[in-house]
Parts: C-alpha cells; sequence; structure tokens
C-alpha cells in the first residue's frame, strides 16, 4: 500500500496577525482540488475586500497573511471574519471526511472575536 501524502494545514492563534498556511501535496487528487478551491476562494474574498495581504503561492505551499491594524481598518472587516470561519469550516469538513489526508495543526484560530451585545470586538 502506498504512503499517504498528507497536506498540513495551520492557522495559528495571534493577537496581531491572522496567518493560515497550507504545505504540502496530497495524493488524493479529490482532496487537493478541495483544499485549493477552498484556499483560492478565500484569497479571492481578501482581495475583492481590498485588504492588505501578504501571499506566497508556490508549488505545494500557501501562505496568507494579515494584521489585525489591517482588518480592523477595513470597511468589509465583518465580511472577513466570516470569510475566515467559513474556511476553517471547509477544512475543518474535509478533515473529517479525510483525516488520514489531512493534518490541522493545533491553536487552529483566527483571531480572538469577542461579541457583546451584538457588536464584534477585534
Amino acid at each position: 500500500m502506498a504512503k499517504v501524502k498528507k497536506t498540513v494545514i495551520s492557522m495559528p492563534k495571534s493577537e496581531k496577525i491572522f496567518k493560515l498556511e497550507i504545505k504540502g501535496h496530497n495524493s488524493d487528487n479529490r482532496i487537493c482540488a478541495g483544499i485549493s478551491m477552498l484556499a483560492y476562494t478565500f484569497l479571492q474574498s481578501l482581495y475583492d475586500c481590498r485588504l492588505k495581504i501578504k501571499v506566497e503561492d508556490k508549488d505545494g505551499y500557501m501562505l496568507i497573511a494579515f494584521t489585525k491594524k489591517e482588518l480592523k481598518a477595513n470597511a468589509h472587516a465583518v465580511d472577513i471574519l466570516k470569510y475566515i470561519e467559513f474556511v476553517k469550516r471547509g477544512f475543518g469538513l474535509l478533515k473529517e471526511a479525510y483525516p488520514e489526508n489531512i493534518e490541522i495543526l493545533p491553536n487552529y484560530s483566527g483571531f480572538k472575536v469577542a461579541k457583546n451585545k451584538g457588536v464584534l470586538h477585534l
């Protein structure tokens, strides 16, 4: 039996920086396509919001990062927080369906967001 190549996804908790990092080719093309679709849709959504972001995109590696300061200054901050939750859930669903093919590193989060009387506090 061939060894399964995993894709490793990390989104470490931070008070100042949001970072999504995806490493490795997956041995299952369907999973690779699902991960790529989620990542590129998330990236395009950030571009559409005109958020200043750092992007590295090479063979088998993607990094998307931005600061909390940039997020707070963006008119679409609430939408961006929803996109973060959406992409987290999407990767989580892939992990549930294909646990042997995807590794999600601990501290998988984004910015800490406090809710107080219906208002988001970054």
